[in-house]
């Protein structure tokens, strides 16, 4: 029987497998062989030799289906919680644009006024709501699966999206208890953001959590290589970049890029922390 892709439209190849094998009974009609028939052997031959059509790609995605059908069904998000993380997302949001330009009234219940907006501005809120869309999803998929995972962020003034997400926690305010989760601590989680006596517009060490300064490309993929490296039975180490390209990166980018040694896939089930493209 000869069926796939070769074994439906190669009678040569046919013809040179079934070649010597007249002690079996096995022999071939050259027309019915040339033209692909249903059966090519001989008529006088004593065994059958059957070319079966067959669909390869329709039976590698039928077996690719169910498996994905199940896992699909396995993560399925319910409108509830998705409208829980939608708002989630959103004050985030929020969050991170009141630490970039807010001094004053957090919650904007007076009309916004002049004095009320920083008069030097750093955080880039560009990177910000794709960090907090990473962010809120991670922390579902990590819940759900009980995963051991580590969110490295690698976007320049990136800092008002991981502390918008501590402060959200609770993290935050458990570290700094002056930082309440209320109107008054809001505003003060605002005005220090990147402001005189305040912190950082990276992912500091002041920030809860936080085990490298994130807003620096080649510190994040540094990191990540070492997070692999140092874990390699974890699930993941997911990365956010943004804002970089390799052919003008800086000294510190490039090396960062070029280190050569790869994790062992065969002692894990996640994939390169550098991406294939930026």
């Amino acid at each position: 029987m000869f069926s796939g892709g070769i074994g439906e439209h190669a009678p040569i190849v046919r013809g040179m497998i079934c070649d010597g094998l007249d002690f079996l009974g096995v022999r071939l009609d050259a027309t019915r062989n040339d033209g692909n028939a249903g059966v090519i052997s001989s008529p006088a031959a004593r065994a059958f030799v059957r070319v079966i059509p067959t669909d390869e790609e329709l039976m590698i995605a039928r077996a690719r289906v169910r498996p994905a059908r199940a896992t699909v069904t396995a993560m399925a998000v319910t409108p509830d919680l998705l409208e829980r993380m939608d708002a989630y997302w959103r004050a985030a949001n929020y969050l991170s644009v009141g630490q970039i330009y807010l001094l004053a009234n957090p919650l904007l219940r007076e009309p916004l006024q002049p004095s009320h907006i920083k008069p030097r501005l750093l955080g880039h809120w560009g990177t910000t709501p794709g960090q907090n869309f990473a962010y809120v999803h991670l922390n579902r998929i990590i819940t759900q699966h009980d995963l051991d995972m580590i969110f490295i962020s690698g976007p320049g003034h990136g800092g008002p999206a991981l502390v918008a997400n501590t402060y959200l926690e609770g993290t935050y305010s458990e570290v700094y208890p002056a930082v309440t989760r209320d109107e008054a601590g809001l505003a003060i989680l605002f005005r220090q953001f990147s402001f005189p006596g305040g912190i950082p517009s990276h992912v500091a060490p002041e920030t809860p959590g936080s085990i490298h300064e994130g807003g620096e490309l080649g510190y994040s993929l540094s990191h990540a290589f070492g997070a692999v490296f140092d874990n390699p039975d974890s699930e993941s180490s997911p990365a956010s970049w943004a804002t970089a390209r390799r052919k003008n990166g800086s000294a510190r980018h490039r090396l960062a890029f070029e280190q050569v040694p790869q994790p062992d896939h065969r002692r894990r089930r996640s994939p390169d922390p550098a991406p294939e493209r930026l």
